[in-house]
């Protein structure tokens, strides 16, 4: 299980990172309160792929149909596949306050995320394959009266293995993507980040396994210096869940630490970082079908800095 505040590097994006427009892609958009519009823009783009037995790539043009997809400033709106919602509340300064909306589908994949979050609205619109798998991520951001799109796609193999991802940024023109390989089992050994106009990875992430087939060490690398800069070391239970990882430099001086314990359900309930700027140990809550319902941050005072409830309402 990876954790957002131990640095290691997130092996599927869920985040959309890109930007275009309805009218003239990659221009800025008036943002409408009215009703919910679709447009479909077909753009030729260059997308690289990685044969897997070789780091070179092979860049191929293909036609992508990019839906534009906006909603009014709000979350009544409610996806047609959508059965169930969580609510996102934060308290701020004693008040309980609503900053997020998720809608979920029958198999449980969120499908619309909206964020209210400050000054900043984000709308993401999810797309998913028979096989569940997401294959498209849409992000609507909107600042004042202007918003901008962006779009990151995804691609399987036969097995419904991830095997690239694609990131859309400014004029839907491919920015950066990923390629994933994998061994004989099946299991992921490496991750390559790839940017415009370079001709190799400019990173990549390598994963050595155990004889439970758990990972047991992740490493990062920049490629420019083809010298590893971080290691994550990691120790599992008698169920194969991990509950302690290493995060160390490249000359293997201890970082970080991350400490995580569970239920007998398998849903983590407290994580502990030991080096954290602003809490160290997240404590979680769950209903009876294994859904957050509380999630709480604090430092190692006892101070609370996040206090989060979710709540689920059946559509």
């Amino acid at each position: 299980m990876l954790n957002k505040k131990s640095l290691i590097f997130i092996l599927l994006c869920a985040v959309c990172l890109v930007s275009c427009s309805d009218a003239s892609v990659g221009e800025e958009i008036s943002f409408s309160e009215e009703v919910s519009v679709t447009e479909t823009v077909t753009t030729a783009t260059s997308v690289q792929t990685t044969q897997t037995t070789s780091a070179t790539t092979q860049a191929t043009t293909t036609e992508i149909d990019v839906q534009i997809v906006t909603y009014p400033k709000d979350t009544a709106y409610i996806p047609e596949n959508a059965v169930y919602k969580r609510n996102h509340y934060v308290y701020i300064q004693g008040e309980k306050t609503l900053r997020a909306v998720t809608f979920y589908d029958e198999n449980d994949n969120a499908v619309r995320n909206v964020s209210l979050n400050l000054d900043t609205y984000t709308d993401y619109t999810n797309t998913y394959d028979s096989s569940g798998n997401l294959i498209s991520c849409q992000k609507v951001r909107q600042t004042d009266d202007k918003y901008y799109v962006s779009r990151d796609e995804y691609e399987y193999d036969e097995n419904n293995r991830l095997k690239c991802a694609n990131h859309y940024l400014e004029n839907i023109e491919l920015n950066y993507w990923e390629t994933y390989e994998y061994n004989e089992n099946g299991d992921l050994i490496q991750k390559d980040s790839w940017y415009d106009g370079e001709s190799k990875p400019k990173s990549s992430n390598i994963f050595e396994y155990d004889e439970n087939d758990n990972v047991k060490r992740e490493k990062h690398q920049y490629n420019d210096n083809s010298k590893f800069d971080m290691y994550v070391d990691y120790e599992y239970d008698e169920n194969n869940r991990p509950i302690t990882e290493f995060i160390k430099e490249a000359d293997g001086t201890l970082y970080n630490t991350v400490t995580r314990t569970y239920d007998d359900k398998g849903n983590i309930l407290t994580e502990y970082t030991e080096n954290s700027e602003w809490y160290n140990t997240e404590v979680y809550i769950y209903d009876e079908k294994n859904r957050c319902t509380s999630e709480k941050g604090m430092k190692k005072d006892g101070t609370v800095v996040v206090d989060v409830e979710y709540e689920y309402e059946e559509l």
